[in-house]
């Protein structure tokens, strides 16, 4: 049975760049998707160090070289969750509709995941494995993805071979253990 979307969502939003005093609950509009991308229901989001970053504008260069474009307030920030797909591109065939899921996303012109819901490209959705709860889904993406790099792009690790990991600590130490 077809998730029914609703046409508005609560979302933390920022209608300027500043510090925290700038997030406000706001309902804005379900955010449309596009033919190679997929809508996510949120029900756990990562709230990371980079977060304030995003909030206070430092990505703003970014984002023009990015999307060529200036961001559009209100706009929501966060860059990684996990819930249900709520709605498929008309081009997405690795998902449906009830696909339980997590995702990652910088820097997304339609929004972050400081929301019920989100628009992201399928490219940067993953289904959410066995034994893995909604939550730590929700909460690994960034951390997930940067020990990864540390692990192939950085020690060129190679299966069947292992690595001690001593002090780590914060996200990426209770990913890579």
């Amino acid at each position: 049975m077809p998730f029914q979307t609703q046409k508005t969502m609560q979302a933390v939003a920022i209608d300027r760049f500043g510090g925290p005093e700038v997030l406000t609950r706001q309902t804005l509009p379900v955010p449309d998707i596009d033919s190679d991308e997929v809508l996510i229901r949120l029900e756990a989001i990562g709230v990371g160090v980079w977060d304030p970053w995003e909030r206070e504008g430092a990505f703003h260069q970014l984002f023009r070289e990015r999307y060529g474009v200036e961001p559009t307030f209100p706009y929501v920030i966060g860059f990684e969750g996990a819930g249900t797909v709520a709605a498929v591109g008309a081009d997405v065939t690795r998902f449906r509709e009830g696909d339980r899921v997590y995702a990652d996303r910088h820097i997304n012109p339609k929004g972050g995941f400081y929301a019920e819901y989100v628009a992201v490209v399928a490219d940067h959705v993953v289904p959410i494995p066995d034994g893995l709860s909604v939550e730590e889904a929700g909460a690994m993406p960034v951390d997930a993805i940067t020990a990864l790099l540390g692990l192939d792009s950085v020690l060129g690790l190679c299966e069947g071979e292992s690595v001690l990991i001593f002090g780590a600590g914060g996200g990426l130490g209770v990913i890579s253990r």
